[in-house]
């Protein structure tokens, strides 16, 4: 008897991913998608019975159920503090704080609702160091400056 690998860190990420492209700077832009999407598949496990699609549409449906932006906030909350104890790795937890960084990168602008959310997430997965996003908000990541 096979045994289905484990989905549910992708099942959360796929969440805190969606809550994170929309609630903190307003809009999910194309690039933001595209992005999420290539973040997301790396944490799908090898025969994985659920695909790409399918955690982002049950990601969308639970966004969709929320009343609010508080609440999205809150749940976002949560889905970090389960991946925190999912992911007892800290290079694992410190590579879903690069996949916010990449998501945020996407559209050139980190906002201050990016940074917020970060810095929480960082704190949730009880991650010291150097804010990924130090440049500020609002900026164009210097690696994309006279880009457009």
């Amino acid at each position: 008897m096979d045994i289905a690998p484990d989905t549910e860190v992708p099942r959360l990420l796929s969440f805190l991913f969606l809550a994170f492209g929309t609630v903190t700077d307003g809009e999910l832009v194309p690039e933001e998608l595209e992005i999420m999407a290539e973040r997301l598949k790396r944490w799908i496990p090898e025969g994985a019975y659920t695909d790409l699609v399918e955690f982002v549409e049950q990601a969308a449906a639970l966004y969709d159920a929320h009343e609010s932006e508080k609440s999205v906030w809150s749940s976002a909350s949560d889905f970090a503090r389960l991946l925190r104890d999912r992911l007892d790795d800290p290079a694992q937890r410190a590579e879903v704080i690069a996949d916010l960084v990449y998501i945020a990168r996407a559209d050139r602008v980190i906002c201050e609702g990016e940074v917020t959310f970060i810095r929480r997430v960082m704190e949730i997965f009880e991650i010291d160091g150097p804010d990924p996003l130090a440049e500020g908000p609002c900026e164009a990541p210097p690696e994309l400056e006279g880009e457009v």
